[in-house]
């Protein structure tokens, strides 16, 4: 797997400049874009991963996701650890929801793909 890049949690963007200053719970940003960061990132990053908790409403994290995409992100995932399922937006492809633990999640960009199960805990 190619990396190229970071990945950072609580990771602050600017997705457009009309927004205020926001927070991934995960990013992936490319070294390049990463590099060149002053104090925060404009735009956003090419992965963002939201953690959905109990007090995100459904229009609340489509909204996110859809202003995230706007501001220059590849892929918007939204994990929801009690129901174990991943819903990731992205540019070229639409909406997809990955509910079955073997299914892979594409990463393009960073060249690889994750199954539902390996962002989850599993318990021993």
């Amino acid at each position: 797997m190619r990396s190229n890049g970071v990945v950072d949690r609580e990771f602050p963007y600017r997705p457009l400049p009309e927004h205020e200053l926001w927070s991934a719970d995960v990013a992936w940003v490319s070294q390049a874009r990463y590099d060149s960061i002053d104090k925060w990132l404009e735009g956003s990053p090419e992965l963002v991963i939201e953690v959905k908790s109990p007090s995100n409403t459904k229009h609340e994290l489509e909204d996110k996701a859809m202003t995230t995409l706007a501001g220059g992100a590849v892929q918007f995932w939204v994990v929801d650890q009690s129901l174990q399922t991943v819903v990731a937006y992205t540019r070229s492809s639409g909406i997809h929801v990955y509910r079955d633990r073997a299914q892979l999640i594409p990463a393009p960009m960073f060249g690889a793909s994750l199954t539902v199960e390996s962002l989850f805990f599993t318990k021993l």
